[in-house]
């Protein structure tokens, strides 16, 4: 009788023996599909022509985005990681879009943003 040695990797019956990978771990950036960074969003605001600035209440992490020239309204949130909805940035675009062309069909006039003397991020307290 021969002592048989079976190599883990070893052809058996025609076949290879599929190799055993190892777990690989992938950094996500973020859990929600839907989310993105907060300075991102702030360049696709500017770049439709909404004024606004990065939030930040303490440390290097945006907290969201505040509207510079619209008043009363409300500063759009981000999470803990700087990240905000983007569904969220598409529907606020979608609103003052809508309320420029409201205001050039009622009065005839672009509509003026409020003068901001603020020359750099938003740091609400």
């Amino acid at each position: 009788m021969t002592d048989a040695f079976f190599a883990p990797f070893e052809i058996v019956g025609g076949k290879v023996q599929p190799k055993e990978e190892s777990i690989q771990v992938i950094e996500v950036e973020h859990l929600d599909p839907e989310a993105i960074h907060a300075a991102d969003a702030v360049a696709m605001l500017q770049a439709h022509g909404i004024p606004c600035k990065l939030r930040f209440l303490v440390g290097k992490t945006p907290r969201g985005i505040r509207l510079t020239k619209l008043p009363n309204a409300a500063h759009i949130p981000a999470d803990k990681r700087g990240f905000v909805k983007f569904p969220l940035i598409q529907e606020v675009i979608a609103q003052i879009t809508k309320f420029e062309a409201e205001h050039r069909n009622l009065f005839g006039t672009e509509y003026e943003y409020l003068v901001d003397s603020q020359d750099k991020h938003a740091n609400d307290g």
